[in-house]
């Protein structure tokens, strides 16, 4: 035993990828993580590139920094020894694995962590196998089959006996991968909270963990979130306990830094999480409101911790609401706010969580797009890390301009004008899922609270989606017609009668948009040219926020210029777009009209937003269920394709923007509803509305649309009532949805008034000029 201990150590010690013995080391396994990325930075050029990338994914592993664990594991993979690498390539499946599990792609998070352990196998140590086998093993943890829970059970045994065999030098690895395991119980623990012998379990685990760390720290973030596990293993049944661990965690954090910002971003965000679903399950046992708003205090830290959040990550952290653990710190405070004025009939209760579910919606917009040096303040956080304890102020400048009052909103709509509002709320766990619906007339407000079984309504936008693109008229029949009756029609009971166009507020529980144009009023028809839609009486458009439709709403806008953009993919494998001509030649005759020619994405970034109006005519390729950028296709190299980030660092004053390109529109949904996509982009550099596709569209009925449509906009009508107007006829020619209803307008209404009007423009000018040489010509007669 002795000797397969000696043998173990020195494996461990020889092989491993993660032991690097230097001051990186060090700072890593105090838990000064910081610290350890500025070492990182400050001693770059020592390191060859496969270790500076694997150590920067060594801190995010302990971090659970998922979106900078992924940016550095594609920066690992171009390094050029790469594939020589297999302890490299095994740090690569893991991580990736964990990327794939926290995005909830369960299939794709099993596949990298069936790659990291054959990698693991070419190398054939310990160390590699035990972290495999924990990634394997947490991949599988919402396995409910059979063959898959003894699966999960195997490798979970496999990781925690090699991990018993760690030495005293891997203790930070060992302590993480017998946490790691507890995770798989606790999701059973979840289900039935009065299953004592799993919390014994988890508990024993827990214990074990922490006296390895105790060993070498009497404080620890390692300890934190062990703390922080514990508790939630106890506050089902037993809240006051899992309270008393909760508090403790906080001590700890308190300890090793301010609790407010520094590097424990996650655990600080977590704790709070936790203490507000805490005071949450002693309201229900005992019905004292006050439990009610201490959870309130709680959710409240999270919105303040977004700032050091956002500038941390800097240009990684894609969204705000990336956490698909825990939900948006407003969206919970919203909630809250609900359950109190059900339970008290307060009316200030139900304004306090309209002001939340505002900044629910609006804050991606506004605040996403902020380009910052990645580690921008790692040096106040390790100041932090070190004990000088810094001041936190709360800045409140996202609050300043935010329109929360629905009853001013209402003052900025036309008569025939209506917004309808959804918002989902509901705890994870639960059968049922509630959508509080706000119906905005002019100078009227109705609300209305709908409950459903969660059963009843998780497929409907999926379903209605799939039947459309594949073509499936019954079951599209029945499906969008449950819709219409459960969503869209107890809201249009509440509207007058003048009301004909609709401006709708997702909801934030899809993952795929609903398209309510598309809903169906009754279940007469068997096929999609007799059904009767929601589109033939009202127009249908889509907006984010309050605050963005009434500060872009604008009654005309001078157009000095449209940018034109057309990719010429004569040179790439790509079709080649040869009737977008026709478009530009309409465009020209209504508008003043720029064609972009460039050769570099930087180029093109430069001129893109710069006209009043931008039309795109491209290739593009996004997905709902893929975590991959939306993308259009540049036909430049190197810069092949434009993400839809990349328009986010930009200003604009360009108010309409067209992307006629398939799924255009199509991206990860995100919490508050809104799609992550090129919409979202072009709204966060500033501009007023988008046209963009959801599904795959054909480029001739695409220019026959769009020409008709930049003719309603040349006679005055507002941006969303031209592309209604022109989908109408679109309709009459192809009654199938997914031709008619693939463009949706998302924004506020803008109409556009030409400074110059195309060819009837020119013309007048040439007829004044040849006028004024004729007449000069017949005076000079005379004169002479």
């Amino acid at each position: 035993l002795r000797l397969l201990k000696l043998f173990v150590f020195l494996v461990f010690t020889v092989n491993s990828p993660y032991a690097f013995s230097n001051e990186f080391n060090a700072l890593l396994y105090s838990g000064k993580w910081a610290n350890a990325k500025l070492w990182l930075l400050k001693h770059r050029n020592e390191l060859n590139s496969r270790e500076y990338f694997i150590s920067h994914l060594q801190v995010g592993y302990f971090l659970n920094e998922h979106e900078l664990c992924r940016a550095y594991c594609d920066s690992l993979k171009q390094v050029q020894d790469f594939e020589q690498s297999l302890s490299a390539q095994v740090t690569y499946h893991i991580l990736y694995s964990k990327y794939f599990q926290y995005h909830l792609k369960p299939e794709k998070a099993l596949d990298h962590a069936k790659r990291s352990l054959a990698f693991a196998g070419m190398i054939n140590n310990p160390f590699t196998y035990c972290m495999s086998y924990t990634q394997l093993a947490n991949a599988l943890r919402r396995s409910v089959d059979d063959a898959g829970v003894r699966q999960r059970n195997f490798y979970a045994e496999k990781a925690y006996a090699l991990a018993l065999l760690m030495p005293d030098s891997s203790y930070l690895y060992k302590a993480k991968v017998i946490q790691t395991l507890t995770l798989i119980p606790i999701d059973l623990l979840s289900k039935d909270n009065r299953e004592g012998k799993i919390r014994k379990e988890i508990m024993q685990k827990l214990e074990a963990s922490n006296a390895v760390i105790l060993r070498h720290h009497s404080a620890h973030p390692q300890l934190v979130h062990n703390y922080l596990l514990m508790g939630l293993a106890n506050v089902g049944e037993f809240p006051d306990e899992g309270i008393k661990y909760y508090q403790k965690a906080q001590q700890m954090l308190n300890e090793i830094n301010d609790g407010n910002s520094g590097v424990l971003i996650y655990l600080v965000a977590s704790l709070n999480h936790l203490m507000d679903a805490a005071y949450e399950v002693k309201y229900k046992q005992t019905l004292d409101e006050d439990y009610l708003n201490t959870a309130i205090v709680w959710a409240k830290q999270n919105i303040d911790l977004d700032e050091h959040k956002q500038r941390y990550e800097g240009f990684y952290l894609y969204r705000r609401y990336i956490d698909h653990y825990n939900p948006p710190a407003e969206q919970r405070i919203a909630k809250l706010y609900l359950t109190l004025h059900q339970l008290t009939g307060n009316e200030n209760y139900l304004n306090f969580a309209t002001k939340y579910i505002e900044y629910f919606r609006h804050k991606p917009i506004t605040q996403v797009g902020k380009q910052q040096n990645l580690f921008g303040i790692l040096n106040s956080m390790a100041l932090t890390e070190n004990g000088n304890k810094t001041s936190y102020q709360v800045k409140t400048d996202h609050t300043t301009n935010m329109i929360t009052d629905p009853e001013r909103v209402s003052r900025f709509l036309n008569a025939n004008q209506a917004i309808i509002s959804f918002f989902s709320y509901e705890a994870q766990s639960t059968d049922s899922i509630v959508f509080l619906v706000q119906c905005i007339e002019r100078e009227r407000l109705h609300t209305v609270v709908l409950t459903y079984a969660k059963n009843a309504v998780q497929p409907l936008s999926e379903s209605i989606y799939t039947a459309v693109e594949m073509n499936r008229p019954l079951e599209y029949k029945q499906q969008a017609n449950k819709a219409f009756r459960l969503l869209l029609e107890p809201a249009l009971k509440k509207l007058g009668k003048k009301i004909t166009h609709l401006n709708i507020i997702q909801p934030a529980y899809f993952s795929t948009p609903l398209q309510f144009e598309g809903f169906l009023t009754d279940t007469s028809g068997t096929g999609f040219s007799s059904f009767n839609y929601v589109f033939d009486k009202y127009n249908v458009s889509y907006i984010t926020s309050f605050t963005h439709f009434v500060s872009h709403k604008q009654k005309e806008i001078a157009v000095k210029r449209v940018n034109v953009w057309n990719p010429d993919y004569a040179s790439t494998p790509l079709a080649e777009l040869s009737e977008t001509k026709q478009v530009n030649e309409t465009i020209a005759n209504l508008f003043p009209m720029q064609t972009i020619v460039c050769s570099t994405k930087k180029n093109l970034l430069s001129q893109l937003l710069q006209g009043q109006i931008l039309q795109v005519s491209a290739h593009a390729s996004a997905s709902f269920d893929d975590l991959e950028r939306p993308k259009i296709y540049t036909a430049m190299q190197p810069d092949s394709v434009l993400l839809d980030i990349d328009l986010e660092p930009l200003s604009t004053n360009t108010q309409l923007v067209i992307y006629a390109a398939c799924k255009s529109n199509v991206g990860n949904v995100q919490h508050n509803g809104i799609i992550d996509g090129f919409t979202r982009a072009t709204l966060s550099a500033g501009a007023g509305g988008t046209i963009c596709s959801l599904y795959n569209v054909e480029e001739g009925v695409t220019c026959e649309m769009l020409r008709s449509f930049y003719r309603h906009l040349a006679k005055g009508c507002n941006s969303a009532d031209a592309l209604y107007l022109a989908k109408k006829e679109l309709k009459q020619k192809y009654p199938n949805p997914k031709i008619w209803q693939a463009y949706i307008y998302t924004g506020a209404e803008q109409t556009f008034k030409s400074t110059a009007t195309g060819i009837s423009f020119y013309l007048f000018i040439g007829l004044t000029v040849a006028f004024a040489a004729m007449s000069y010509c017949l005076l000079k007669t005379d004169f002479n």
